[in-house]
């Protein structure tokens, strides 16, 4: 996209072909109208200009600012940007909580949210070798072993605690 400056130098060298479309200012000023940019053409909007001179003159103006502005804005974007690197989303991070003076750090605690993952698994016993039935057994505090001793292989006791000679 040409500047004005551009536009007009190369207007004028046109101008001197087609003389009937620039023979009154009026004319001239139409003619130059419908070369600019769209952008520039609302910015000057609809006027009356005695001369071409002052027309040339007020769209110049009006590039000017233009540039200005958006060169404004450029920084602000640059700005607002900060850094080149992409930050975290917010909503994905905790909220930050300075420590309380004197605290020691604990790591975060899992939650039980009763999910059947997290609860105790039952244990299964056989009852008898006659019947070969399986009852499910639910988790106690007497009962707190995940597996037989690794003494003498029964249930309810630690290797540390069996009743029996070390093997």
């Amino acid at each position: 996209m040409k500047s004005v400056k551009e536009y007009l130098h190369a207007f004028n060298n046109l101008a001197r072909y087609a003389t009937e479309f620039v023979n009154t200012e009026a004319k001239k000023i139409a003619s130059f109208q419908r070369g600019l940019s769209p952008k520039m053409r609302k910015t000057m909007g609809i006027g009356t200009w005695a001369t071409f001179n002052a027309y040339i003159s007020d769209c110049l103006t009006q590039e000017n600012n233009n540039n200005n502005y958006s060169a404004s804005k450029s920084r602000k974007r640059a700005f607002e940007a900060g850094s080149s690197q992409s930050r975290a989303p917010v909503a994905g991070r905790p909220q930050y909580r300075p420590p309380a003076p004197r605290a020691r750090f604990r790591p975060p605690q899992r939650r039980n949210t009763g999910h059947p993952t997290q609860q105790k698994p039952y244990k299964v016993a056989i009852a008898s070798t006659k019947t070969k039935a399986i009852q499910a057994v639910a988790p106690t505090a007497n009962n707190m072993t995940k597996g037989p001793c690794y003494n003498c292989h029964k249930m309810g006791h630690f290797a540390k605690e069996c009743p029996y000679p070390r093997k």
